[in-house]
C-alpha cells in the first residue's frame, strides 16, 4: 500500500501521539494534527488529505468530530474514519448521515486502526468517479461546453433554470435554461457548490463578502439573499476569523 496523507483531528495529546505511532509505523504520514473544528478545516484546506481520522468527541471544539466531518466533507474529498469510545447507538446514528468510510471503536487494536484506513482509502479510489469538469449545456439552440468551474450561479426561474457563467476575467454572461434546478443541480455536486436555498446554487470560489442575509459573488452587481437557517451552515464551510 502507497504511503497516505493523513489528517489525524484528536483533542487528546496522549491519544494523537499514540495513533501518530501507529500510523507512522504502518509508513503513512500523518500531515496535520487539529485538536479542534478550526484548525481541522485549516488543515484540510491547507493540505488537503488523502483520508481524515477524526475523534467524534472534541471537548474544547465549537463542533464534534460529526460537524468537523461535514464540514471537511465540503472542502476536500477525503474518506472520514471515525474513532470513538461510544459505542451507543444515538452517536452511531448520528455519524451515519455524513457517510464514514470507517467507525473504529476505542480502544482498538493498531493493526486495526491502519486497515481501516487502507480500507478507507481504497474503497474511495475504486469508486472515485471519471473526473468531468465540463457539460454540454442547451444554449443557443444546440449544446454549447461549459466549464463547470466557471459557473457562478445556479437560480431557479420556474419551470427554468438561469445560470452566470464567467466569461473573461472581468465578464460573465447569463444563459437561461429549459430546465428545472432541481435537476441541473444534480451535475453540481463538488464542495464548492453550496445550496443556499431551494431556488439558489452558488460556487463559493467567486465569494467576495458575507453579511448576515446576503452574499457578494464576483460578477454578481447585486447581492443575494442568504437566508438565516443557511448561515450557519455557510460559516460552517469557511474560514472565519472573528473578532475577540
Amino acid at each position: 500500500m502507497e504511503s497516505l496523507r493523513i489528517l489525524l483531528v484528536e483533542d487528546n495529546l496522549i491519544e494523537a501521539y499514540d495513533v501518530r505511532q501507529t500510523l507512522e509505523q504502518a509508513g503513512h504520514v500523518v500531515t496535520a494534527h487539529a485538536r479542534n473544528f478550526t484548525e481541522a478545516l485549516l488543515f484540510a484546506r491547507q493540505n488537503p488529505p488523502d483520508v481524515a481520522l477524526i475523534d467524534i468527541t472534541l471537548d474544547r471544539s465549537s463542533a464534534d468530530g460529526i460537524g468537523t466531518a461535514q464540514a471537511i466533507r465540503r472542502i476536500c474529498d477525503a474518506p472520514i474514519v471515525y474513532m470513538t469510545a461510544n459505542s451507543d447507538n444515538e452517536t452511531f446514528q448520528r455519524a451515519k448521515p455524513t457517510l464514514p468510510a470507517a467507525y473504529v471503536l476505542k480502544p482498538f487494536k493498531h493493526n486495526e486502526l491502519a486497515y481501516q484506513i487502507e480500507l478507507a482509502y481504497y474503497h474511495r479510489l475504486i469508486n472515485q468517479p471519471t473526473p468531468d469538469n465540463d457539460l454540454f449545456l442547451p444554449i443557443r439552440k444546440g449544446h454549447e461546453r461549459v466549464a463547470k468551474s466557471n459557473v457562478i450561479f445556479l437560480k431557479a426561474a420556474g419551470a427554468y433554470t438561469r445560470i452566470l457563467v464567467a466569461d473573461e476575467p472581468n465578464e460573465a454572461k447569463s444563459h437561461l435554461l429549459s430546465m428545472n434546478l432541481g435537476y441541473l443541480s444534480q451535475f453540481f455536486v463538488a464542495s464548492n457548490f453550496f445550496k443556499v436555498s431551494r431556488s439558489l446554487v452558488v460556487n463559493l470560489d467567486y465569494l467576495e463578502r458575507l453579511e448576515r442575509d446576503a452574499i457578494h459573488l464576483k460578477h454578481t452587481p447585486d447581492p443575494l439573499p442568504l437566508p438565516e437557517s443557511s448561515r450557519a451552515e455557510l460559516m460552517k464551510t469557511l474560514l472565519i476569523v472573528k473578532s475577540k
